[in-house]
């Protein structure tokens, strides 16, 4: 299990637990979590109707009510994005994946002071 010392580090821990919590109320399976290459991460590999599922993760947390200056979906640059379809390739050659694939994102806002979490999710944004 990795170990999270950043601030940073820790929403995204949260944040990943929230995106856990959403995904099996809506069927998946968490099969993976934090699969990591030298290159790159895959936040969670969950299954649904027998097909799998890379899901990148980006949680901001904001103290109170207010809209935050960035939404977690501005962190899915186009570089990021390459990322993720390589360490995605490198998931299925190293685990011998058959089948289809999709690549998904879930973007949460994390309110603290009110301990709710705004999940959104983004499916299918590639696959292979």
């Amino acid at each position: 299990m990795k170990r999270f010392s950043s601030e940073n580090q820790k929403v995204g821990r949260v944040g990943e637990d929230v995106a856990c919590r959403f995904l099996e109320q809506k069927a998946f399976l968490i099969y993976e979590r934090n699969y990591t290459k030298p290159w790159g991460e895959i936040d969670i590999v969950a299954l649904k109707d027998k097909e799998i599922h890379f899901i990148e993760v980006k949680t901001i947390s904001v103290l109170d009510d207010s809209e935050p200056w960035i939404r977690p979906a501005e962190n899915m640059t186009p570089a990021k994005l390459k990322k993720c379809e390589h360490i995605a390739e490198s998931y299925v050659m190293d685990k011998k994946v058959r089948g289809k694939w999709f690549y998904d994102a879930i973007f949460i806002i994390i309110h603290e002071s009110e301990r709710r979490a705004e999940v959104e999710f983004l499916e299918n944004i590639f696959n292979g």
